[in-house]
């Protein structure tokens, strides 16, 4: 991989546009995240935006195929017009397929595949079979396989949004369960993230799986980071923070920013709420703030907050561990899967994030497991437990076709009892 410094010398918010201007066109995954301040290493970006370009280019020559076969077939077209509507669909596709997080990209994306995926399926069927003539995929495919591959390929693609649409509106829980020595009495601990409340998932929805996780009876509850974002009201902003201000823990509820609360995409004057109003209804709802903190919650277990990465004030992660205790059961949480190498290096025992909404949509995974970005479940770094939630809802449109939307409920318990019960490590989704 290539690691490099990434340079951006005004502030995120403000040279936001213009770093928007300096990617190239194609498939840029979410550039706006990964270009970071020249403090910080970026593993891999140059791999990402490469995988991207690459994605974008070999849909286009798909996409030109595609049409020549459909123009050859149908109309006898001469080389000339083959290769202006070939260029056309080159055009086009490389229009549309932009950036995944806007609809259009996504859409565009997930067609693409569902035809490619289609073509494979015909082609595999007539080479075993030979009951279809040609291959449908090249100039030389009839036009009677080249219209099976496209109406496979519409049906695949319009049942994958239907899905995707319909599963978007369902919340579930994740149940994890780790074992520790450290842990002398059983804790639990709820985790959210990714509410961009008032945006796409139903404001009832809230309300009700709040309910739920209150009847968990956590002993601590932490809120990852984009509970609102750039099309969040002001109004929707301190109807989130009554919402939230019903939770119920032991010892409280604690939260972290991400890349979206401060609507750090918008201009001073485009916000529809200050730093100050959000801090004000956070603190009305009885919400501590732990950006770069730590609190205690006994003797023996820690728990440290982060402030996103995109934030050139976030602290390091030494001077932050220098005010806990080493042989405690230390829990980190953030909005970002960002320097987990470094937390499992520190002795982190758990390190908990969210941010990329499990992927949200298919093939959005694939370009994920490319780019080796640890986007949804549990892994392990060493001995740390690396949890990314999926988020409580989508990002920008509300289809969901990969992963569910979701929750985590994570019970600690002394490591004598758990590995009678169930082994090392267990998790059940609810």
């Amino acid at each position: 991989s290539v690691s490099v410094h990434t340079e951006i010398i005004c502030h995120y918010r403000q040279n936001y546009k213009q770093i928007k201007k300096c990617t190239t066109n194609g498939f840029v995954l979410n550039v706006d995240i990964y270009l970071r301040y020249n403090r910080y290493k970026r593993r891999n970006i140059m791999d990402i935006i490469r995988i991207m370009k690459i994605n974008a280019w070999l849909m286009g020559a798909y996409a030109m195929v595609r049409a020549a076969a459909i123009v050859k077939n149908l109309s006898g077209a001469g080389p000339a017009a083959v290769i202006a509507v070939s260029l056309a669909a080159l055009a086009l596709v490389r229009f549309l397929t932009g950036n995944m997080w806007k609809l259009k990209g996504m859409l565009s994306l997930t067609f693409m595949f569902s035809l490619i995926v289609s073509d494979i399926a015909v082609v595999t069927v007539s080479l075993v079979s030979r009951s279809i003539s040609g291959n449908g995929l090249f100039l030389s495919g009839s036009l009677y396989t080249v219209w099976i591959c496209c109406g496979i390929g519409l049906a695949a693609w319009g049942l994958l949004m239907l899905y995707g649409y319909i599963n978007e509106k369902h919340v579930k829980a994740t149940e994890y369960t780790f074992c520790s020595e450290k842990i002398k009495e059983d804790l639990r601990i709820c985790v959210m993230s990714d509410i961009h409340f008032g945006t796409i998932q139903k404001k009832d929805t809230l309300a009700k799986h709040i309910e739920i996780i209150n009847s968990y009876k956590p002993d601590i509850i932490l809120l990852a980071g984009d509970v609102t974002e750039e099309r969040t009201s002001g109004e929707d902003m301190s109807e989130l923070f009554r919402h939230l201000s019903k939770l119920s823990s032991r010892y409280g509820t604690y939260f972290v920013h991400g890349n979206h609360d401060k609507q750090q995409k918008l201009t001073a004057k485009e916000r529809t709420y200050t730093d100050e109003e959000y801090d004000r209804a956070m603190k009305e709802a009885g919400i501590h703030c732990l950006d770069d903190d730590c609190v205690k919650l006994r003797e023996n277990v820690t728990v440290i907050g982060r402030n996103d990465y995109t934030e050139k004030t976030r602290a390091g992660l030494e001077t932050l561990l220098k005010e806990t205790d080493p042989s405690s059961y230390r829990i980190l949480f953030e909005h970002q899967p960002e320097e987990y190498k470094d937390c499992a290096a520190a002795g982190i025992e758990i390190h908990i994030t969210g941010h990329y909404h499990g992927a949200q949509n298919w093939p959005n995974n694939i370009l994920y497991k490319l780019a080796d970005i640890k986007y949804l479940g549990i892994y392990r770094i060493g001995e740390m437990k690396l949890l990314v939630n999926a988020g409580f809802t989508g990002s920008a449109y509300p289809i969901r076709s990969h992963s569910k939307c979701e929750y985590l409920v994570i019970n600690l318990k002394n490591s004598y009892i758990c590995n009678w019960l169930f082994g090392n490590c267990h998790y059940k989704e609810r």
